[in-house]
């Protein structure tokens, strides 16, 4: 087995990978590296694209937050759905009514994240504030804050 010289600098394929197959990529070298420079425009912005699904239509549209939603998430076995928003709120939905289920306030800037819990029984969200927070639909309340 050759042993590499003190001053001799490893040997790098095109693809950012070493001799023996090993990637080299924040190992000290960064004149060799597979990604496109940060500058380059998106090639995909001229591109039109054709429709995912023609089945997929919009039926109804809901006036649903002041400000612009940043995450929602399905529940995994009721017909209902949590966004998360800009105006530091998250709300519920029931799908299939469109009805406000539930609204909570509690952040103290716009909300990033919102998903349930497995059981059902909860929700959590993160924001901007730096916190998540464990909502109990029990209590209607905040059950923690991280």
């Amino acid at each position: 087995m050759a042993h590499k010289r003190q001053n001799e600098s490893p040997k790098y394929s095109a693809n950012g990978l070493d001799a023996f197959g090993v990637s080299q990529l924040g190992k000290g070298s960064s004149k060799v590296t597979p990604y496109p420079e940060d500058a380059r425009p998106n090639p995909f912005l001229s591109r039109d694209y054709e429709a995912l699904n023609s089945r997929l239509v919009q039926n109804v549209r809901i006036e649903a937050h002041t400000r612009g939603i940043g995450g929602m998430a399905l529940h995994m076995r009721k017909q209902i759905v949590a966004t998360a928003s800009d105006d530091c709120t998250w709300k519920i939905f029931n799908m299939e009514t469109q009805e406000n289920i539930m609204t909570g306030e509690g952040h103290k800037d716009w909300i990033a994240g919102v998903d349930f819990h497995p059981a059902g029984s909860h929700l959590v969200t993160c924001g901007s504030d730096r916190s998540l927070k464990l909502w109990d639909f029990i209590t209607s309340g905040i059950a923690h804050t991280f």
